[in-house]
């Protein structure tokens, strides 16, 4: 649906949104597994369609979806992360922390 972004009119919403999950996060309930979706942020979700991926990956590398607000949205890609550590500092493009 997207929003007003003012006189540069409305912006471009990605209409998929897509979550990590760690393995140790998605266990079996009774022999079933049990998802549930929430939505943190103050918008109104629609919900269509739900899909669980599993990604194979050698032991020590995380895998993270490209996920983020950009326009237009970016295609779906996967990156495997060795040795991921938290930010030290972040700078927008002028500089500013």
């Amino acid at each position: 649906m997207g929003y007003l972004e003012g006189a540069q009119g409305w912006n471009h919403p990605d209409p998929t949104s897509t979550s990590a999950c760690r393995g140790d996060q998605l266990r079996p309930r009774d022999g079933r597994y049990e998802l549930r979706v929430t939505n943190e942020l103050e918008e109104t979700m629609f919900v269509d369609r739900l899909q669980l991926l599993a990604v194979t990956h050698p032991a020590g590398v995380e895998v993270f979806p490209n996920e983020g607000m950009a326009d237009p949205p970016k295609p779906f890609h996967l990156f495997g992360v060795r040795n991921a550590r938290p930010l030290v500092n972040v700078q927008d493009e002028h500089g500013t922390t």
